[in-house]
């Protein structure tokens, strides 16, 4: 899936251009404009206009199938992903008794490799179209034992407290900009008895394991960076912290 972001409607070629991307790319299956007029700190704007191909990509990683539009995150290194969210399974060592949040969860990738080992799991999200493709996920890869919100993690968080229901791991996801404090601390008063946290921005990273583990509420046990974009200065990292 390609997606042109413009910050004006027109695109600034024909569609012979799309023609030839696809005949010379066969791998291209759907290609989009978004318009963007915002800030330039915002990347993506409201308005997606599909220009050639299938609406949405499908997509695997390990044994699991995904649908995925272009509003939706999704990890674009597949491989790495499996690798990673094996990773996930291998902190998390599940009984099958574990209730589990999985913040930040996107299409449900990682929420769906968890499911198969928990008794319950509960994934937060904040972009509807990706509670979409979540959904239908799920459904087609006969999950049936996670349920999925749309809404901020902070919110959420404060309905689970309120709710007195155990947790066993919580695993956040966030984007670059990391967890605001107010999740933070919606995570240390749920007190689950196992953090994952994923990160593709070392800084931040920092900076919320240095929050999270202050007061001696949770302690560091394992750090694994990946390198999900080769070739580039950035890095995934793998977190698992205990009380």
């Amino acid at each position: 899936m390609i997606v042109f972001i413009t910050k004006e409607d027109n695109l600034g070629f024909d569609q012979n251009v799309l023609n030839d991307l696809i005949k010379t790319f066969p791998q291209v299956v759907s290609i989009y404009q978004n318009i963007s007029r915002g800030p330039k700190a915002v990347l993506l704007g409201k308005d997606f206009s599909p220009l050639k191909g299938k609406p949405d990509l499908e997509d695997a990683i390990g044994p699991f199938k995904f649908k995925i539009s272009p509003q939706s995150f999704f990890q674009v290194n597949v491989a790495q992903a499996e690798i990673l969210n094996e990773k996930v399974l291998e902190y998390a060592n599940l009984s099958g008794e574990e209730t589990v949040i999985d913040s930040y969860c996107g299409t449900a990738a990682i929420s769906i490799y968890v499911a198969k080992l928990a008794k319950k799991v509960y994934g937060i999200e904040v972009e509807k179209s990706a509670i979409r493709d979540a959904k239908i996920n799920c459904e087609s890869n006969g999950i049936s034992n996670l349920k999925l919100f749309t809404g901020k993690t902070e919110e959420w968080l404060n309905k689970c407290r309120r709710s007195g229901e155990e947790v066993h791991l919580f695993i956040v996801d966030p984007p670059r900009r990391g967890c605001s404090s107010k999740a933070l601390k919606g995570i240390i008063k749920i007190k689950p008895g196992k953090i994952i946290y994923i990160s593709c921005n070392p800084a931040t990273l920092a900076r919320d394991l240095k929050y999270l583990t202050k007061d001696d509420d949770y302690k560091l046990k394992k750090v694994l960076p990946i390198d999900m974009f080769p070739q580039t200065s950035h890095i995934e990292c793998i977190v698992s912290l205990e009380r």
